[in-house]
């Protein structure tokens, strides 16, 4: 939504579109808001990965969420075509599964490192 606005806003240089926008004064905080928003998300990310798999995983995390928001925005698009393609067409919907696999460990080591940091 920001892109858009700047392009608007580049495009219209002439007309001062960003003191047309109404609640102007907003758009700063909720970008702000959504900024920090986003930075949590990619701590919690963090967090997870380092807490399963490690920091040399975990390191990685905060480079892989704009790649990971991309597919999942690809996959919704794809999954909203698919929608009205089957209604139009009177079908039904065959949605694509994806298998996940988790390690054998998958949440008894983060329970342990808990439990051995109350014991401490």
């Amino acid at each position: 939504v920001l892109f858009f606005l700047l392009s608007l806003a580049r495009s219209n240089q002439n007309s001062n579109f960003y003191s047309e926008l109404p609640g102007k004064d907003l758009l700063p905080v909720l970008l702000s808001a959504n900024l920090a928003i986003m930075l949590h998300r990619i701590y919690v990310r963090y967090r997870s990965v380092f807490l399963i798999y490690g920091n040399q995983i975990a390191i990685w995390s905060p480079f892989r969420f704009p790649i990971a928001s991309t597919i999942n925005s690809l996959a919704s698009i794809n999954a909203i075509f698919q929608y009205i393609r089957s209604r139009s067409l009177r079908r039904e919907i065959q949605w694509v599964k994806t298998e996940h696999e988790l390690p054998d460990h998958f949440g008894r080591e983060v329970i342990s490192k808990s439990a051995e940091k109350n014991q401490e």
